[in-house]
């Protein structure tokens, strides 16, 4: 069929449809167009032709000429689409017009996610005094490139190109944009909060980053980023400078949840990798968040398989200030530390770190295979009662001050690591009470069958002038080596372990009750030499799990 006028009304589209021209054929198999022209409202589209394979998936290609779309009408009809209304609702209402010199689009007809389009205009987003913007972009299935996209009105005058092509991607930035701008067209603008401005421009090589190229300066305030942590990266300040393949970051002020950032230094391409050497200061870090992100990130790459991205492998330094880096109930305060990343392993030195009271300076290397760690608790007259609530949770069990160093290292991964544990720890601590400790009561319950007088453990607690306890980690457990608490009440010393993987522990203990009566006798040549030096020692067998262990004598 051909030189036809065609009139009809199409109950999605609330204005006469007018098709006139050209070309129709129709069979079995295949629909094609050709020369056609159609209008409606205040669109009009010139020099259509098309075809529609229905044995091929339904696939359609739609080609038109110069064509004038009224934004307002194509958005009304697009939103009768139960597939496009969530796309639409995003925009506000749009009266503007777009002259555009060619569309085509292209696909399975109803799989809209598949289908391709090119198309190049300019034009009004809303009239009258909305932005102006001239489009030239291209979208296939696995790819948008944007080869121009200009946005102009009295607050923002920008130009923007992202390219992407099989192996590289071509970005630059030249101009000014504005949120408020953007605000005319969109409800809800979820990236820019602020502006952007700048002139600058990226070209990266995904399979050879070194070869990549960056040049000029940009620079943007408060920048929303999509993060894959429950919370999201809100970009405050920031300026960048590249020249001679080398990225300046002047500065970097973001928020992450609670916690504030600023960050400077520089990157630079190098061979297939980026090389690193950027400060960083934080008010607060906690490593449940970057976790939560590290595995909703490689659970979407699991997930969607292996995409183009740029992923290099970063080395360098990264030296971290923070006023605190927190993990599940535990915080070190504050935690200072220069990160080290080569060929895919991360060293950590840790310069100042304490926790709880607890200065534990050290290194940690990490590898996709391993972890290594070395460090060194030590504290000096610190509170006993608060470490002890800090760590478990659990206030007023023992009372007094303190003293503890150490060397521990460990060389494995998961229960390996534990396995893997070695060196000392040497602690002592003075003058102070120990209350509610459950195989102390029972140790005590065992020799009230002396009739002696104990201390009352729940209520006044159990004084004691020292305790002293040394000990090494061997095969997962910590190997407890001449401990000893010097009471007033009694004198307990002993030797055991404390298995770390199953959480049991062994422990042969002498309890020495009455020491004031002991010494007495001490006094005395004869019965020192025939009791050796104690009047009455009562060998005790602390054994079970570590919460709740089973006391008897032996």
């Amino acid at each position: 069929m051909s030189d036809f006028n065609l009139e009809a009304n199409y109950k999605r589209i609330p204005y006469l449809l007018n098709i006139k021209g050209g070309y129709f054929f129709y069979d079995n198999n295949r629909i094609d167009l050709k020369g056609l022209m159609g209008n409606f409202g205040k669109t009009s589209l010139s020099e259509i032709e098309g075809s529609l394979d229905l044995h091929n998936n339904s696939s359609f290609r739609l080609v038109t000429g110069k064509s004038k779309i009224h934004l307002g009408e194509i958005q009304s009809w697009l939103s009768t689409f139960k597939t496009m209304r969530e796309f639409i609702t995003r925009f506000r209402k749009l009266n503007g017009t777009i002259d555009f010199s060619s569309i085509e689009v292209s696909g399975p007809i109803l799989e809209r996610s598949k289908w391709s389009f090119k198309t190049k205009g300019e034009g009004n987003l809303t009239e009258p005094d909305g932005p102006k913007i001239s489009i030239d972009i291209n979208k296939s299935v696995d790819e948008l490139n944007i080869n121009n996209l200009k946005i102009e009105d009295n607050q923002s005058k920008v130009a923007i190109k992202a390219i992407n092509k099989i192996n590289d991607w071509d970005f630059s930035f030249i101009g000014n944009l504005s949120n408020k701008s953007l605000n005319k067209v969109l409800k809800e603008v979820k990236f820019i909060n602020g502006w952007i401005k700048g002139n600058f421009r990226a070209q990266i090589m995904f399979e050879k980053p070194y070869r990549s190229n960056f040049l000029g300066s940009l620079n943007g305030e408060n920048i929303d980023v999509p993060s894959n942590s429950k919370h999201q990266i809100e970009i405050e300040k920031f300026s960048i400078e590249a020249k001679n393949n080398k990225i300046n970051l002047n500065s970097l002020s973001l928020v992450w949840g609670k916690n504030q950032f600023s960050v400077k230094g520089n990157a630079t391409p190098i061979e297939n990798r980026i090389k690193l050497d950027l400060d960083a200061n934080s008010d607060g870090l906690d490593l449940s968040d970057l976790e939560e992100a590290f595995v909703k990130n490689k659970s979407s790459k699991e997930t969607n398989g292996p995409n183009k991205s740029f992923s290099p492998i970063y080395e360098g330094v990264i030296r971290l200030n923070s006023k605190y880096l927190k993990y599940d109930r535990y915080k070190w305060n504050p935690f200072n530390a220069n990160i080290t990343l080569k060929n895919g392993d991360v060293n950590v030195v840790i310069s100042k770190a304490g926790i709880c009271g607890i200065s534990t300076p050290g290194e940690i290397s990490i590898t996709p295979k391993k972890v290594k760690l070395d460090v060194n608790p030590n504290s000096n007259n610190q509170d006993l009662d608060a470490t002890i609530t800090c760590l478990w949770d659990k206030g007023k069990r023992v009372t007094g001050s303190y003293d503890i160093d150490g060397e521990i290292g460990a060389l494995g991964k998961g229960e390996s690591l534990i396995r893997s544990l070695k060196g000392n720890v040497n602690f002592f601590a003075k003058n102070g009470r120990i209350y509610h400790e459950k195989f102390l009561l029972k140790m005590l319950e065992l020799i009230q069958i002396l009739q002696l007088k104990l201390p009352d453990l729940m209520n006044k607690g159990l004084y004691y002038n020292s305790i002293k306890a040394n000990g090494y980690f061997i095969d997962g457990k910590f190997m407890l080596d001449n401990a000893r608490l010097d009471s007033p009440s009694v004198v307990i010393t002993g030797n055991g372990n404390i298995d770390l993987i199953s959480k049991k522990i062994n422990l042969k203990l002498q309890v020495s009750p009455l020491k004031t009566v002991d010494s007495l006798f001490k006094k005395i040549p004869l019965v020192k030499k025939i009791r050796g030096g104690n009047l009455l020692s009562i060998p005790v067998r602390v054994k079970g799990n570590l919460s709740d262990p089973e006391v008897k004598t032996f």
